[in-house]
């Protein structure tokens, strides 16, 4: 009888419905557990699925990524820090899984097996100031907040309306950042309330990509920009310009890039994969081009 492949199986039981992680683990037992000897690690606090990642045996021939887009974003982290391939396979368990939806990977477990026929494919991903990697966004300004100061038992228990509520919250403390951004050595001077670099199709599952000419694996990062417009009472129509994907249009900006430094009036706050990035007065942000492998149908 030959010698079973190893398997990672990293689960975060703090996303997706209380009581449905047992039913998820008998999945990956029968399907995975078939060909690989699967080893279970479950996280308990930030940081714990990147140093599994980074620590997993060389010889491991799958990673399987349980739990929500921050739990995928340090998986990756993991692996690039620790200069690991390992193809990944993810069974999302988030409140709005951007990179699932991206990638057509079903939000059922059981429909999520069927992927395990084809193969893994290519995926870019971004480097944040050359220390952190980021799967989807970095970004700063309004709205940003929200993707890490919701609860997760908020998430759990509002789903994506927690986010909507907090992302209209945002609109009446909105504040403009002064900047300059250098995207592909073309220059960029404003006062911006919004920015975001991007590989994926949508922000937090309310603001969509779709139709720009975005690809999540031809070598480029999305850069979306929105002005402040002077009169204030002007914004709730600059937000419903972005609900409705009118971009390129007067107060916002979207770009394709390889490379944008953003230089700050003032120390700012960053959102990164919807963990807190940082403050910062200076960003440089980088394509990292087929980056990681994982099993979908990328766009």
């Amino acid at each position: 009888m030959a010698e079973k492949k190893k398997a990672l199986c990293i689960l975060n039981p703090a996303t997706g419905k209380p009581g449905a992680l047992p039913e998820v683990q008998n999945l990956v037992t029968r399907h995975i557990g078939e060909e690989h000897d699967v080893a279970f690690y479950f996280t308990s606090a930030r940081g714990d699925a990147m140093r599994a990642a980074q620590t997993a045996d060389p010889d491991t021939a799958l990673l399987v990524c349980c739990g929500g887009d921050g739990t995928l974003s340090e998986t990756i982290n993991g692996m690039w820090r620790g200069k690991k391939q390992f193809p990944v396979f993810l069974i999302p368990r988030g409140t709005t899984n951007d990179v699932a939806k991206t990638i057509r990977v079903p939000a059922s477990p059981h429909a999520c097996m069927a992927l395990l026929s084809g193969r893994p494919v290519l995926m870019d991903a971004g480097c944040f100031n050359s220390d952190t990697c980021f799967t989807y966004i970095a970004a700063f300004g309004a709205f940003t907040e929200f993707s890490y100061s919701t609860s997760q038992s908020a998430k759990n228990k509002f789903g994506h309306l927690a986010y909507l509520a907090n992302f209209f919250k945002g609109l009446v403390r909105v504040r403009s950042k002064e900047l300059t951004a250098h995207v592909d050595g073309k220059k960029i001077s404003g006062r911006f309330l919004f920015g975001s670099v991007t590989n994926s199709l949508s922000i937090a599952g309310i603001l969509k990509l779709t139709g720009h000419g975005v690809s999540t694996r031809d070598g480029l990062l999305e850069l979306l920009l929105v002005e402040r417009p002077k009169n204030i009472l002007i914004m709730p129509y600059v937000a419903l310009k972005l609900l409705l994907r009118k971009y390129n249009t007067k107060w916002i900006q979207l770009h394709q890039c390889r490379e944008v430094t953003f230089s700050f009036a003032r120390d700012t706050a960053w959102t990164v994969d919807g963990e807190y990035g940082g403050s910062v007065n200076r960003a440089e942000i980088k394509v990292l081009p087929e980056l990681y492998s994982i099993y979908g149908s990328p766009q």
